[in-house]
């Protein structure tokens, strides 16, 4: 997606406050969304493929990368680390339980003065991940013109049970 590894970001030093979501649909395209807060305002970039790799062969080519950013209120996102930690708690607990193979897998990095939290599931493990997955794409796509990145997250919303218009 042309994002270095996530700690090698510079962009993850960026604003006050950090958060970045990997979205990794099983039949779509991955999506990346960074949300850089500072004052009232939180700065959102979208990235995205323009197709899936799912059970294509490996090959050369280079693929269609599709980025858009635009500025946001930060008031729905204040948050975020205790919906992180909670959802991660119903995660270590589900995770035992059973395997999920399908659905959506979410990777999430918030940076806050030094405090890390980073999370890694399926968003079926937990409903608290599921909420704080569709709560992001449901703002930022509120944000968002029409394209592709807006696209993306809409179909990235139907595997978290929201409906986003997808034009």
């Amino acid at each position: 997606m042309g994002l270095p590894a996530f700690a090698n970001d510079p962009a993850m030093s960026r604003g006050e406050q950090v958060l970045r979501l990997l979205l990794k649909p099983f039949f779509d395209p991955e999506g990346c969304v960074t949300l850089s807060f500072s004052g009232d305002d939180a700065v959102a970039e979208v990235r995205t493929f323009g197709h899936s790799f799912w059970g294509k062969s490996a090959s050369a080519e280079i693929p269609r990368i599709f980025l858009e950013a635009v500025t946001i209120p930060r008031a729905p996102f204040t948050k975020i680390p205790a919906k992180m930690r909670h959802a991660l708690r119903e995660v270590q607990e589900q995770e035992k339980k059973y395997a999920i193979l399908d659905g959506i897998g979410a990777n999430l990095l918030f940076r806050s003065a030094g405090d890390v939290l980073e999370l890694q599931a399926n968003v079926g493990y937990s409903e608290q991940l599921r909420r704080l997955v569709a709560a992001v794409l449901r703002h930022v796509h509120a944000g968002l013109p029409k394209g592709e990145c807006r696209h993306a997250l809409a179909v990235a919303g139907e595997y978290v049970e929201i409906k986003l218009s997808r034009e």
